[in-house]
């Protein structure tokens, strides 16, 4: 569960209470987020009475994946390095990529695009097209088509639990 402040800004992500035995007692007080890019985001664990909140380095975390209501995501944790690997789903259920990361690849293929370009023109000079321009092509400009391949089903070699993103008004802290 998300949990919002008034504002509308992600402040904490609840852990499911049935996930707390992983940690086996030992609750480590910072924890790092990694994604499928293998970037990583710093967080702190707070607990609040019998409840666990990842927080602080949450809010970086959820505004640079564009996480909104009805995305989920699937944490993996790794005892030895405090570390939570983590799956993020769009709610058609197909993995989501980050909304930067894309704008990144767009470049990259229009980059790639206009050497090929260039490398046509030269070796066609001469010839009836020499003027002639391909015009870029959609894939690239819409960034590829992998965004919207089915994912594999998940099976978790760690403990493991899936968090829908939804609104709440409930304040805790």
């Amino acid at each position: 569960m998300l949990i919002r402040s008034s504002c509308g800004l992600p402040l904490l992500q609840l852990i499911p209470s049935d996930f707390l035995k992983q940690f086996k007692g030992k609750i480590p007080n910072q924890a790092t987020l990694k994604d499928h890019a293998g970037r990583s985001w710093s967080v702190q664990l707070k607990e609040v009475g019998s409840k666990l909140f990842i927080k602080n380095g949450w809010e970086e975390f959820v505004t640079d994946h564009s996480l909104g209501f009805g995305d989920f995501l699937i944490f993996s944790y790794y005892h030895s390095t405090s570390v939570f690997h983590v799956k993020i789903f769009g709610k058609n259920g197909c993995r989501k990529k980050r909304a930067c990361a894309a704008n990144k690849t767009l470049l990259i293929n229009l980059e790639e695009e206009e050497q090929v370009e260039e490398r046509v023109e030269e070796t066609s000079a001469g010839g009836p097209y020499e003027n002639h321009r391909k015009r870029p092509r959609i894939g690239a400009l819409q960034g590829g088509t992998s965004e919207n391949r089915v994912e594999k089903p998940f099976v978790p070699k760690h403990p493991h639990f899936v968090s829908p993103i939804t609104s709440s008004t409930n304040s805790i802290m």
